[in-house]
């Protein structure tokens, strides 16, 4: 597949529309995990049993959205959708799947041209006919740390669970103090943040000749040292200095370290993303949970070999490879999960066919009924939702 065009709407394009995610082996991750995660995690939500919480009302909450979409070299139409998109496609499937539950997207940016767009792109979840298929989704210009305190009191009633993802461009846009409102509710956030602690090394500019603790912080200038502060929220970050060598050991501690500023959080992993060239970057995951821990870690797991089949897990152009196959073999016809697995067409397992299906169901294929297994493909494809150019 020839390599797709950046967009040339007139806005300024977003990072992520004009260069190609499978370049980036950390994005690329990044998406496999968000991809499966919220929808894990709200179903496990919805189908709690005995809580003395509100369960039917959940939040996604994305603090860096973005403009919604990365450019693909491997997907189909040449792009594959965003973090604050895979939400709002998990929120449609949770609520079909689970009449009564409703799961709210907010998504917050603080560039005004990536909010705008983001907002169109978001628009057919609101449009939706009344029902599971429309998804509250509000789209927010501002600041992530002013923007907290009031999508958190929309949580609060009932205690309702929420869902966090800080994911942004660099250190430098994580101040400790705006997501320390995320720790005071007992038990309501849960919080993944995507830390570049590569970014981290290189803001601290300790030179690899250095040989003591002392030398390496003696290399540091303010505004190093005020980086650090402030993403830390401390001085903590000077123990990982002690752990430089190996630099590896480095980056784990430096991801650790950052991960139990969060002390409210019972719960405080982390985990490496796969890299290319000199990025490296941790998930780091802050639960109230076991079970929450073990979903994430089942669904990290599982994504860590990202690439063509490997094991069960497909990524997404593989999800949207598969669904334009099977459309083009079954166009116009109803076919259950098992019908499409006896077929032999594709080599799917029947857990496979039903991911597949539901990605079908969000690239306009067809319709699919999870509950009975049953997939009605569509005569003619609908018109892609995600396109590169938006206008308005």
């Amino acid at each position: 597949m020839p390599t797709p065009s950046p967009s040339h709407d007139r806005r300024p394009p977003h990072p992520d529309e004009t260069r190609i995610v499978e370049d980036h082996a950390q994005t690329a991750h990044k998406l496999a995990v968000w991809g499966k995660y919220p929808g894990a995690w709200a179903t496990i939500i919805a189908h709690a049993r005995a809580v003395r919480f509100n369960n039917h009302d959940l939040w996604v909450v994305d603090t860096h959205a973005g403009a919604g979409i990365h450019l693909s070299r491997e997907h189909p139409d040449g792009i594959q959708p965003g973090t604050p998109i895979l939400a709002c496609y998990a929120a449609r499937s949770v609520q079909q799947r689970n009449p009564g539950t409703r799961v709210h997207i907010r998504a917050v940016d603080i560039r005004a041209e990536y909010v705008q767009t983001l907002n169109t792109r978001v628009q057919p979840f609101r449009a939706a006919p009344e029902g599971p298929d429309r998804v509250d989704v509000e789209v927010y210009r501002s600041d992530f740390a002013a923007k907290v305190p009031e999508i958190l009191a929309e949580t609060a009633p009932g205690q309702c669970r929420s869902l966090w993802l800080v994911d942004p461009y660099g250190v430098a846009e994580i101040p400790h103090v705006g997501l320390e409102p995320l720790a005071v509710p007992t038990f309501g956030p849960e919080i993944v943040i995507n830390l570049d602690v590569s970014g981290l090394w290189r803001v601290s500019a300790a030179g690899e000749t250095t040989s003591t603790v002392d030398d390496i912080a003696s290399s540091l200038t303010p505004a190093h040292v005020t980086s650090l502060q402030r993403t830390y929220g401390s001085d903590v970050w000077q123990a990982a200095l002690r752990g430089f060598r190996p630099r590896s050991r480095a980056y784990d501690l430096f991801a650790q370290l950052y991960a139990n500023t969060f002390p409210a959080f019972q719960y405080r992993n982390v985990y490496r993303l796969n890299s290319s060239g000199n990025q490296i970057r941790y998930f780091v995951h802050l639960a109230h949970s076991e079970l929450a821990v073990t979903a994430f870690e089942k669904t990290f797991k599982a994504t860590q070999n990202v690439g063509l089949f490997q094991g069960r897990g497909l990524n997404l152009p593989e999800r949207a490879q598969s669904a334009v196959a099977y459309h083009e073999l079954f166009a116009g016809t109803a076919m259950s999960v098992d019908q499409l697995y006896e077929s032999g067409r594709l080599p799917l397992d029947r857990g496979q066919i039903k991911v597949v299906c539901r990605a079908a169901e969000q690239e306009g294929f067809g319709k699919f009924d999870e509950p009975n297994r049953k997939m009605t493909w569509h005569t003619e494809r609908l018109t892609p939702q995600l396109k590169l150019g938006v206008d308005g």
